[in-house]
């Protein structure tokens, strides 16, 4: 095949390709098309953002970043209006693969004149190799992770799957309680049901292993292998990212935060450098999309657009750059706290403080002031240009999670690494292009660090083995062959609820929340890590009218607790001192069905 034919192939599959996951293909088949189509339209959006910036150079990888700023920006918009259901997110990907083709169909030529020109270098070997690296892990992180039935639902706030279908019924987030956003805005919420809304909400798990993919994407667009030794450092680089020992244990957006975080310092970098003030406005939209998904990284948003705004105040018109930099993170943002607080103002207050952390008073705030000065300092001696601000952001994030000022330190921690990972691979890749380093030295150093790297990936104990990861991984897509698409679900918990009038309050405790329909009631999920272990309390400031409980475990829990209440309170006891302390002294059982139980509370 000649080159030209080559890219003319590619290009009508890159145009037909997301299309086909509209057809439901049965098997890993079928989610692989899904995530084909997911990503494509990721790129429609972005390219869309970089059209209309007139950017020309910016790389794929990148604009796949810029489309998912993009599309988080008109997610917020949506949950505002009450209009982010099924309908409407499948509108926004659609829309996006549509962009995608549309965009590529119009810049035909262009597009094929650059592949064949690429087809045709003497260095396009090099850049082979690693390609398929990254397709292999990626295929092996993204459709095994989506299978991975043991990892947890929650994150640190609520089930993932549940507030997922609560957009599906309602358009918006609004259960304040199992799902308090005590560390986030939604962002992660969004970002999960835009990627698997073609697929379906069990399939949730697949959207952080995607943002592991994406990251590796853009650190190799980033390091352009052109020669033998670039492209062996690439295959490196997809190597000790893909023996890193990691196994999700919860829903939370550690991957994706690292990719996103990486995605803001190269277009600061790529601003900030050549002065190319076109990159304001994705750079406003991937801060704002941080700011989004994680509270532990606005410190990092925040620093890296103060830092714009110090670096267009040299410019002429700065003014006005500054202000562009303040209006688009503000704008898509702005959403996202709109729907945090309307939820919060359907229960009341009390209720709200009984998951919420309190403030810490004005030590964390000296702290942190303290630890930003001394970011500071360590960025202006250690660094200049783009890697001086780059370093003080990522240090004042992490001044954030020590102090606990912007997070709760035990769920924090584990986004050390993102911010971490992020920063190296930013200040490395600028270190390369702007600093004259001693590059045998250098190569000897990251050899080892590597070697390093891979061998604690082989040798840790555990799921984290490299070697055990990778076979889960696969058994995993055997999974998918047999149960993807998933097929319907009926609502268990519908017959229970049926006799309940629609505008009275029901606590939910039930193990599978994802299955209700939040469309036909007020419902309130009371089973989440953050409402568990205070559950009276926010019975006592909630007042549901009603309670849908399944294998209530707290009484069992204490009994393993507390020898008296074993001794005093066995099946069937009366005792006051018995009673489960959640349940209203005149609660009365109304319907059972199976382990469910649905009990009205009051008189």
């Amino acid at each position: 095949m000649t080159p030209r034919l080559v890219a003319r192939v590619v290009l009508g599959l890159a145009v037909l390709a997301p299309w086909l996951s509209l057809l439901h293909v049965a098997g890993a088949r079928g989610l692989g098309l899904v995530m084909i189509a997911v990503v494509c339209s990721l790129h429609g959006w972005g390219a869309l953002v970089n059209r209309l910036a007139r950017i020309e150079d910016a790389p794929a990888a990148l604009v796949v970043h810029w489309g998912l700023a993009a599309m988080l920006a008109l997610a917020g918009l949506a949950m505002a209006l009450h209009a982010f259901g099924q309908t409407t997110q499948l509108a926004i990907v659609i829309a996006g693969f549509g962009l995608h083709g549309g965009l590529l169909i119009v810049a035909w030529r262009d597009r094929e004149a650059r592949l064949v020109e690429l087809l045709r270098a003497a260095d396009a070997r090099y850049w082979l190799v690693p390609a398929i690296g990254l397709v292999l892990v990626a295929i092996l992180h993204v459709l095994g992770a989506a299978g991975d039935l043991t990892s947890s639902p929650f994150d640190d706030d609520g089930s993932v799957p549940a507030q997922l279908h609560r957009l599906w019924d309602t358009g918006t987030l609004g259960d304040p309680i199992g799902f308090a956003r005590g560390t986030q805005l939604g962002g992660h919420v969004a970002a999960s049901a835009l990627i698997t809304v073609l697929g379906g909400i069990a399939w949730f798990r697949v959207v952080d292993a995607l943002g592991f993919a994406l990251l590796i994407w853009l650190a190799l667009a980033q390091l352009r292998p052109r020669s033998a030794t670039a492209s062996m450092w690439a295959v490196l680089l997809v190597l000790v990212a893909a023996s890193y020992p990691s196994v999700a244990t919860e829903a939370a957006p550690r991957w994706l935060a690292a990719s996103l975080l990486f995605s803001l310092y190269v277009t600061f970098e790529r601003y900030a450098e050549p002065e190319d003030d076109r990159l304001l406005w994705p750079l406003g939209l991937v801060a704002a999309a941080i700011a989004t998904l994680r509270s532990e990284l606005i410190p990092i948003s925040v620093a890296i657009l103060a830092s714009a705004g110090i670096v267009a105040i040299g410019r002429s018109g700065g003014g006005r750059r500054t202000l562009a930099l303040v209006v688009v993170p503000l704008v898509a943002v702005l959403p996202y706290l709109v729907v945090r607080f309307a939820a919060r103002g359907t229960v009341p207050s009390a209720a709200i403080a009984a998951v919420t952390r309190g403030s810490g008073g004005l030590v964390p705030v000296l702290m942190f002031i303290g630890l930003v000065i001394v970011a500071l300092w360590i960025g202006v001696q250690c660094a200049s240009g783009p890697r001086r601000w780059i370093t003080i952001s990522a240090l004042v994030g992490i001044a954030g999670i020590a102090v606990q000022l912007t997070c709760t330190r035990p769920y924090a921690t584990t986004f050390v690494w993102p911010i971490a990972v992020s920063t190296v691979l930013a200040l490395g890749f600028c270190a390369l292009r702007t600093v004259a380093l001693d590059l045998p030295a250098v190569g000897l150093v990251l050899s080892l660090l590597a070697a390093v790297l891979i061998y604690d990936g082989r040798d840790t104990p555990g799921r984290v083995r490299w070697s055990r990861r990778y076979t889960e991984l696969a058994s995993n897509l055997q999974y998918l062959r047999h149960a993807f698409p998933e097929p319907p679900v009926r609502d268990p918990y519908g017959p229970l609820l049926a006799s309940v009038p629609s505008d009275a309050t029901i606590a939910v405790s039930v193990a599978r929340p994802e299955l209700l329909d939040y469309a036909a009631h007020h419902l309130v999920d009371v089973r989440g890590p953050r409402t568990m272990a205070r559950r009276a309390t926010i019975f006592r400031a909630l007042r549901p009218a009603y309670l849908l409980v399944e294998d209530d475990h707290l009484p069992a829990e204490r009994a393993r607790r507390d020898l008296f209440y074993r001794l005093a309170c066995p099946a069937g006891a009366e005792l006051p001192y018995c009673a489960d302390a959640v349940w209203a002294p005149n609660a009365t059982d109304v319907a059972a069905l199976g382990s469910v139980r649905l009990v009205r509370l009051g008189p």
